[in-house]
């Protein structure tokens, strides 16, 4: 036998000794605790296995406390218990308390909330251990104390609860008393961040700098956009445009829907709509510091109604221009001079959502969290223009009506007050029949309108009957405007001199909105240029794909329209006649872009005869955008050819090899491996009528 052999059986000799002296032990410590006697109320208590349980049993009801009151409060603005005379927002089924009002301010400090949630902790801690009635059943003998807990919400939520709970069995008795539960939420961060956008706004009215960037963005002189602050028009038929102010109301509430959300913070987390400079724009410094991994949201819905609403100046519900009319020009008989000087006041709601990427999100169905997937946390603010002001109203910011009356030839043209007044219906007789330009069938219920010279001397005549008829006489002038207005129908105006006019029957078709059902192709910017090159055509045929699952795509127009295709309610689009400048996004289900275009078009009355609309845009999914932001397409195309039989290129004999955007990869002629780049441009005349809407 050798040494080693020899080495191993000793080692195995004393291993079964060290096993022989443990199981000793094991057998006389068994023998002594047996024998050991009970210990009464006195001294440390066994670890007995309702300990735990009873541990377990409020450490769970704890966390489902907790939780349940910080998800609450990130729904509610830092509020659970919102006050019975708070201004609130319903939004997603959720009654938020305004931070900012026009006249208030209410912002939660970090104290505040700390109450909120030790209330809260305490009184479903109590309901939830429900006076411990499953120990009571277990024959357990129960008392406890009074809940009290303290929060503190630093870059985590700490909550100890002191609760003194003993519970008593068999002789044996054990107490419970304190409890503490974390969650990694970094509230004062969010609370910081939060109140610091409502103070910023307050004083320094961010949310209305944006309003009236939209405003003076979507507006102009034509019906289809919005009034604008300040212009004029000049012309020789005296024609003019006016709008009624609901469709300006609705046309500003598409146009907030889709442009609030494009409100930015810079230094935090956030992606831009799109490339264009405008969207930079809306890009805004309040912060000395970045914060990158909070991503700051602001929304407005269109279905949230405004708080306040008006333009000036206005008649009623129509808002036409003030109107000059100079005679003594050579050579012309007579020119009008326009002005529009529209100043709006509103009040509308804006829903701001914080999310700290860092902190945990909540699962309130499961009572858990997710470390570092994101907690949100939501709080209203409204908005508010006064006469054009920002979040104050002077009285000298309005217009002055001049009642001063002038004159035209030989009728004078009254200030309002008197122009309107029945007194001076004194016309002949004026019989309005009032159509479907579509149909040629009779309009009922038709407001009609009559202006002359200046807004002080716009009047409501009446509406038409169930025949689409009024008969009426109008106040006196010399080229002024008779107007109509009708839900659902484009406004129509059209000059009208009611001076001496006969006893007369006049006729008018209006335009009605039709809806139509969308449809949308994407056009492949990448397929696009190749076929462009190979084929020296320009068609998109060839290049049209469906929207897939997880796509969208928003339409909005210059007109106010609005539209999310595919709309999961299958809602038709309202359009109407006229040129219309539509601008489309296509996005991914994360909101990353991925593509856009950018289509004008005329609509007209057969187009409105039509039950739908094809709509295209742009997918462009290359490394560097081939869309250019004037519309032109760039690109560099790479082939890979043939050899010849002396292992020389055939350039005759190319296929396919890859697309980017121009000089990013830098496609170049290689003679080694019979590579041949091509700089390919599309000018955006060239196709400009190939992506315009298709009515069918």
């Amino acid at each position: 036998m050798n040494i080693k052999n020899k080495r191993g059986q000793a080692a195995v000799f004393i291993i079964i000794g060290l096993i022989i002296l443990i199981t000793a032990g094991v057998i006389f410590f068994i023998q002594r605790e047996e024998i050991k006697p009970i210990e009464k109320e006195s001294g440390e208590q066994p670890q007995f296995a309702g300990q735990a349980e009873l541990k377990n049993f409020v450490d769970s009801c704890l966390q489902s406390s907790v939780l349940q009151g910080l998800q609450i409060m990130s729904l509610q603005g830092g509020y659970i218990d919102i006050p019975a005379d708070s201004n609130i927002l319903t939004a997603d089924g959720n009654d938020i308390p305004y931070w900012l009002t026009a006249d208030s301010v209410a912002i939660p400090s970090l104290d505040f909330m700390q109450t909120e949630l030790e209330n809260y902790v305490v009184k479903e801690l109590e309901s939830c251990v429900s006076g411990f009635k499953d120990f009571k059943d277990q024959g357990f003998e129960v008392n406890y104390s009074s809940i009290k807990a303290d929060a503190a919400m630093g870059k985590a939520v700490v909550v100890n609860v002191d609760f003194p709970i003993m519970l008593k069995k068999e002789g044996i008795s054990f107490e419970e008393k304190d409890f503490v539960y974390t969650v990694p939420i970094d509230m004062e961060l969010i609370q910081k961040t939060a109140s610091g956008l409502a103070a910023l706004e307050d004083f320094h009215t961010y949310l209305e700098d944006h309003t009236k960037n939209l405003i003076s963005l979507y507006s102009g002189v034509d019906q289809n956009r919005l009034p604008p602050f300040s212009q004029s028009t000049t012309n020789l038929n005296c024609n003019f445009v006016s709008w009624s102010k609901e469709e300006v109301k609705n046309r500003l509430k598409n146009i907030l829907n889709f442009n609030v959300p494009n409100l930015k913070i810079e230094g935090t987390n956030y992606n831009l709509a799109g490339s264009d400079a405008v969207y930079e724009s809306f890009v805004y410094d309040l912060f000395n510091e970045n914060f990158p991994n909070l991503k700051i949201d602001f929304i407005y819905e269109n279905s949230w109604e405004f708080l306040a609403f008006d333009i000036v100046p206005s008649s009623g519900n129509s808002l036409i221009p003030e109107k000059v009319v100079g005679t003594n020009i050579p050579m012309l008989p007579q020119i009008c001079v326009f002005k529009y000087p529209f100043k709006y006041t509103m009040q509308y709601p804006v829903l701001i959502k914080i999310t700290d990427l860092n902190s945990a999100k909540i699962d309130p169905a499961a009572d858990v969290y997710y470390e570092k997937q994101g907690f949100a946390f939501q709080f209203p603010m409204v908005s508010y223009l006064c006469g054009n002001q920002n979040r104050k109203c002077v009285a000298g910011n309005f217009p002055q009506i001049d009642v001063t009356s002038f004159a035209v030839g030989n009728t004078t043209l009254l200030p309002q007050t008197l122009f309107c007044k029945p007194e001076q219906m004194i016309s002949n007789e004026i019989t309005v029949k009032t159509f479907d330009s579509l149909t040629a069938n009779s309009l009922s219920n038709v407001d009609v309108n009559y202006y002359c010279g200046s807004y002080q001397n716009d009047c409501f005549i009446g509406r038409t009957d169930g025949n689409g008829v009024l008969k009426a006489k109008f106040p006196l002038c010399i080229n002024g405007q008779i107007y109509f207005a009708k839900e659902g129908y484009s406004i129509l105006g059209q000059g009208l001199t009611t001076h001496e006019i006969p006893k007369s029957e006049l006729a008018y078709f209006l335009n009605p909105k039709n809806s139509l059902k969308v449809e949308m192709k994407k056009v492949s910017i990448l397929s696009l240029v190749q076929d462009y090159f190979e084929n020296n055509k320009l068609n998109i045929e060839n290049s049209l794909q469906d929207v897939i699952a997880g796509e969208k795509v928003t339409i909005v127009s210059d007109t106010g329209l609005f539209y999310i295709y595919p709309d999961p309610a299958d809602r038709t689009l309202q359009i109407g006649t006229g040129n219309h400048k539509f601008g489309l996004q296509l996005t991914a289900e994360n909101a990353s872009s991925l593509g856009f275009l950018n289509a004008d078009a005329s609509v007209s009355k057969e187009d409105l005869r039509k039950s739908k609309v094809v709509f295209y845009v742009f997918e462009d999914s290359s490394t560097d955008s081939i869309l250019r932001a004037d519309g032109n397409l760039e690109a560099e195309l790479l082939y890979s050819c043939g050899k010849n039989a002396d292992d020389s290129c055939n350039f005759d004999s190319c296929s396919f090899a890859g697309i980017d955007g121009l000089n990013i990869r830098d496609f170049n002629d290689n003679l080694e491996t019979c590579e041949k780049a091509f700089n390919i441009t599309i000018a955006k005349e060239q196709y400009r009528d190939l992506i315009k809407p298709v009515f069918s």
